[in-house]
Order: C-alpha cells, then structure tokens, then sequence
C-alpha cells in the first residue's frame, strides 16, 4: 500500500483539491443517506455503513482543513506585511537570509522604528543582521489551552534553529517542557517555538479516544455489588451470609457475560473479516477512494 503524503508535502492547490474531492463525496453520501431513511424497505446494516461512511468523510474535510491552516501558517514563500513594534524584541521570528534565498529560524534582539527595520540573532549561528521588517515573520505562539501533556509536536532546538519533533512533558505560564526525540533531553521552549501539525493532532485525539474507550469497556466489564447487596455494621449473620450468596451469584452470572461478550466480539470480527475478503461493500470502496488520512 502506498505511503500517504504528510501534508507540509501537499501544495496548497493539492490540498484544495482533496478537500473538495471530500465534500462531493459527502454531498452524495448524505443524499443517499436521506433516501435510506425515507425507504420503507430499511436496511439497519447498510443505514450503519452510510453514517460511519458520513462521519469519516466530515473528519477527512476537517483533517484537510487544518493542513491547508498549518501549510498558510508556516509557509515560507511571502513576505511579511505586518508590522514589528518594540515589544517584540525577544521574539521567535523566521527570517529571510538574501544571499540563500531561504528562511532561517532568528531572534528579534532590537526594532528600529524609524527606519523600519529590526536586529536579529540567526539561531545555531549567532550572527547578528539588521534587516527590513519584510524579512522578518514573528511567529504565532501557540495558545496554553491548545496544548496538552502527552501532546506530539515540533519544537524549535535552540542550539541549531531547526524543528523537531517532541513530546510535551508540563505546561506552565513561562513555557512549555518537551522532550526531543531525536536528542532525547527535555528543555522549557516558549509558546511560539512549537507547533502541532495536522498529523500530530490526529494521532493524539486517536490515542485520547482509545485510552477513553478502553477505560469505559474495562468498566463495564468490572463487576459491582450493588447497593442492597453491600454488607453493613446493622447485619446480622444470616443477612451477610444471604447478601455474600446473591452477590457472587450475581457475580458468576456477569463473569458469564463477559466471556459471551468477548466470544460474539471475536465472532464478529472474524465475519467481518471475511466477509470484507469476499466482496468490495459500498462504504468500503468509497472511503479507500475518499479517505486518505490513515496508511
């Protein structure tokens, strides 16, 4: 199976296209979806496939959506038209080195209003330029109630200006604490020297749905004495004796259950599974066509 692109690989023009491609298709799912409804002949499992179908197909455009935001958001081909004032000195900034026709990671050390241009320290290299403000694009920091331990992200290395990619450790009012993979170290990085790209955001709403769907299926799964069967200080022995029989015999009967339970989950799975082998479904072929978020 092919690789999908990540989107910093997309061109804005590709990703518009995709997103595009997604609403049409969600477009047709949902009059198809209606027409169901609205039939007298209903079929359950066929209605069950169309709105799984419509909510990945609304999660593709959502997906799509934030990649064409974080592709505008970091794109290095414009010029900056905003300007720079004195409180920003001391902020992350990408700016634009002539001589490489390229964008470097800087910090703001000086802004000279009457002029209209800044000094700035090119991270990794320590070399201080002045340059216009249309060189110099200040980083949009990232807000704390965006960001969660646990999190994956970029984050800018001090030593050498370049991004990588980390884990969030702590948040606090001062910074943000990652861990870098590749240097395997934590250090406190501001608001504005990290990021969250579309990938990372959806591999940790995917992680923080399994942890909650596991957490809610071993609840379930634990059995609990109900209230009139819990033992208090007011029984007397023939009381605890009645309750301790019918709680375990209740216990029995879930632990019964369960087993069931699990055993219809496997049957289940393997009927699908071959069945899948089988025969192409009509949800099936469009998502494989449609949704492209997943390898």
């Amino acid at each position: 199976m092919k690789s999908m692109k990540k989107s910093e690989d997309l061109s804005l023009e590709e990703i518009e296209k995709k997103i595009a491609e997604f609403k049409n298709n969600l477009s047709q799912v949902e009059s198809i979806l209606e027409r169901e409804k609205e039939s007298k002949k209903l079929d359950t499992n066929r209605l069950d496939d169309l709105i799984k179908l419509q909510k990945d197909l609304k999660a593709a455009i959502m997906f799509q959506e934030e990649s064409r935001k974080f592709k505008i958001a970091t794109s290095s081909t414009s010029f900056n038209n905003n300007p720079i004032y004195l409180e920003d000195v001391g902020r992350i900034c990408n700016s634009y080195y002539e001589s490489e026709n390229k964008w470097y990671t800087a910090i703001i050390n000086q802004v000279y209003l009457h002029d209209l241009t800044a000094e700035i320290t090119w991270l990794g290299y320590k070399e201080k330029e002045v340059l216009q403000f249309k060189y110099i694009k200040i980083s949009e920091p990232m807000k704390k109630e965006e960001l969660e331990v646990g999190m994956l992200c970029e984050a800018i290395y001090y030593d050498d200006g370049k991004w990588y990619n980390a884990n969030i450790q702590m948040i606090s009012d001062h910074g943000v604490h990652v861990k870098y993979n590749k240097y395997d170290d934590i250090e406190v990085v501001s608001f504005e020297s990290i990021r969250i790209t579309p990938e990372q955001k959806l591999l940790f709403q995917k992680k923080k749905e399994n942890i909650k769907t596991k957490a809610a299926s071993e609840d379930n799964m634990e059995f609990k004495v109900p209230e009139y069967l819990k033992i208090t200080p007011a029984d007397n022995e023939m009381q605890r004796l009645s309750k301790k029989k019918r709680a375990k015999s209740l216990k029995n009967s879930h632990k019964q259950k369960i087993i069931e339970k699990i055993n219809k989950e496997k049957q289940d799975e393997w009927i699908n599974f071959s069945s899948k082998n089988k025969k192409k479904g009509f949800g099936a072929s469009i998502v494989r066509k449609s949704l492209n978020i997943e390898k």
